[in-house]
Parts: C-alpha cells; sequence; structure tokens
C-alpha cells in the first residue's frame, strides 16, 4: 500500500491550542489523500480548525446576560481543551479503532461550575491503545467518531447512562458535517435554509489565452471548455467542493481535461478522488445527525434515516 504525502502544513495543530489558525484551507486530509478504505484502515478526513466550538456544556450562567454567558463560555471552553486534549499525534490515526472499554465519566469543574464528560479506552486495529476523552474529539480522525458512535448506540439499548456519552459522539458529528456539508453543492440539500453554494466567475481574459489542459500556477488544477463552447473556465481544486461528482468524475476520465505533466495530472486526479470518497463517508454517516437533532433539541436539519 502506497500513501501520498500531501504539502499542506498542519503542524500548527499538532498541540492543542485554542488560538491556532490553520494557514492552509482546511478541506485537505492530515496525511494521505489515498482513498481506499479497508478493515484496518480508514479514509483520512479533513479536520476543522473549528471543531473545538463543536462542544458544549449545559450552560453554566443562565442569569447573566447574552453577550456576558458567551464570552464565559468560550473561555470555559478553552480552559477545558488546554487542561485535558492531548497533542494530535497521541490520538489521530489511519489506523481503524477495533475497540471500545472502560467508558467512564469524568467531571470539569470552572468558577464552581461543574460539567461532565467522558472518557475512553480505544485498541486500534495496528494494536495499539490509547486513552482518549472529549477534549481529544477535535483532532481525532472524524472517521473514529462513527464507530465509536456506533459501539455507543448498541451499548444505550441495555445501559441508559451512555446516553450522554453517545449525544456528545454524534453531537460532535452533526456539528462537523453541518460545516462541511452547507458549502459542499452536493452536501447542502440536506440542511434547510441553506444556499447553494456557488462559484465565482472564473472564465475572466487573464485565462482565455492559457492552453487547456492543467495547470500549477496561480492555483493547481486545469483549463477547460464547456461541450458547446470554447470559452475558457479554470477548474481549482481547492474549489472541488463546489463541482458535483458528475462534473468531478467526467473530469477524471476525460483525457482532454488532463493533459500536461504526468506528476501534476495524478495530483489533481488523486484529489478529487479523494473529494468524492469524502462525500461519500459524508452522506452514509448523516443519519447520525439526524438523531442528534431530536435529542439536544435542536432543529431537525438533516433528513435522512440513520445509516446506524
Amino acid at each position: 500500500m502506497t500513501m501520498s504525502p500531501i504539502n499542506e502544513d498542519l503542524s500548527s495543530v499538532s498541540s492543542w491550542n485554542p488560538f491556532a489558525k490553520i494557514e492552509t484551507y482546511h478541506m485537505v486530509p492530515v496525511e494521505t489523500y489515498w482513498v481506499s478504505e479497508s478493515g484496518n484502515v480508514q479514509l483520512d478526513l479533513p479536520l476543522s480548525p473549528f471543531a473545538m466550538y463543536y462542544m458544549r456544556f449545559p450552560p453554566a450562567w443562565p442569569e447573566l446576560p447574552e453577550d456576558v454567558q458567551l464570552h464565559k463560555e468560550l473561555e470555559r471552553l478553552e480552559i477545558f481543551f488546554q487542561k485535558y486534549a492531548q497533542p494530535r499525534e497521541k490520538v489521530w490515526s489511519l489506523s481503524a479503532i477495533r475497540s471500545v472499554s472502560n467508558i467512564r465519566a469524568r467531571s470539569f469543574q470552572r468558577e464552581k461550575k461543574k460539567a461532565e464528560f467522558y472518557s475512553y479506552d480505544i485498541r486500534r486495529r495496528d494494536e495499539t491503545t490509547t486513552t482518549i476523552s472529549e477534549a481529544d474529539f477535535p483532532l481525532m480522525n472524524p472517521a473514529d467518531m462513527l464507530i465509536i458512535g456506533r459501539h455507543l448506540e448498541r451499548l444505550r439499548e441495555t445501559n441508559l447512562n451512555m446516553g450522554p456519552a453517545y449525544i456528545a459522539v454524534s453531537g460532535f458529528l452533526r456539528d462537523y458535517l453541518c460545516e462541511f456539508g452547507r458549502t459542499d453543492v452536493e452536501l447542502y440539500t440536506f440542511y434547510k435554509d441553506t444556499p447553494q453554494p456557488a462559484l465565482k466567475p472564473n472564465n475572466s481574459k487573464e485565462i482565455q489565452d492559457l492552453p487547456f489542459g492543467v495547470v500549477s500556477t496561480p492555483e493547481l488544477g486545469f483549463i477547460y471548455h464547456t461541450q458547446n463552447s470554447t470559452e475558457r473556465h479554470y477548474f481549482k481544486v481547492s474549489e472541488k467542493h463546489l463541482y458535483q461528482n458528475s462534473f468531478l468524475e467526467r473530469a477524471i476520465s476525460k483525457s482532454i481535461f488532463m493533459t500536461g505533466p504526468m506528476e501534476v495530472v495524478s495530483s489533481i486526479k488523486e484529489i478529487i478522488n479523494w473529494w468524492i470518497s469524502v462525500r461519500s463517508w459524508m452522506k452514509r454517516v448523516i443519519g447520525l445527525a439526524l438523531e442528534t437533532c431530536s435529542l439536544k433539541g435542536l432543529p431537525p436539519t438533516p433528513t435522512l434515516p440513520s445509516f446506524f
């Protein structure tokens, strides 16, 4: 198995820092664009620099004005992650989780206000073992959340005490899907009152003299024309989420789109195939988000049944 490295630098989030900024746009994998999932290896799903805000403790200061509450709750979240989150190198993995055990409630206190969160012992397919908690969710492979969620769903059928832990995991997945789904042209329809993400016009005079085929500058992509026109358009891989799968699949199968240096052609095809696989994964797990909406009293935005 060969896994192609990527160039984007995510070292800024290798250790948890609530104020760290990811310099590159975050619709990229952590390590590889390789897409073949097996029982042992899982898809390298993109991380979000905003994932710490997916977590919600019950309001601790409801008596205060709303703006003061917001400030204090955000401060509480930042202190929670600073105290309990582990570096990404310890919790992120391409190896799928084999088992989840020793689920236990823990408490976090800020200004005499207690909140509960959960820890887990996990064993992966490569036989590594790790203890993780909800503080580690933002820097874990989101594919892990699906496996943990399935495990908790089975447990809560016979143990009602697992309900809060399940809600935390599925809530994280819901917000993850919501963030990416609302910006993706094939996923936005699952969310109410979300306008269709749209491309900005990219047929400017600057590209009309460029030859058809792949380009590396100013951005990785290719110059193409539609079936009934010779007017040039510029596909940028950074805007892959704004194109339907039908276009992406046609692009990688039509040699007219992919003429140029083989290294550049291969890189573009790899990225497009990866994003198609990411979309497929998200569609499979949107059902979990649906159930969480009603459990947390949130508006039921997705409309698919549970895939658990």
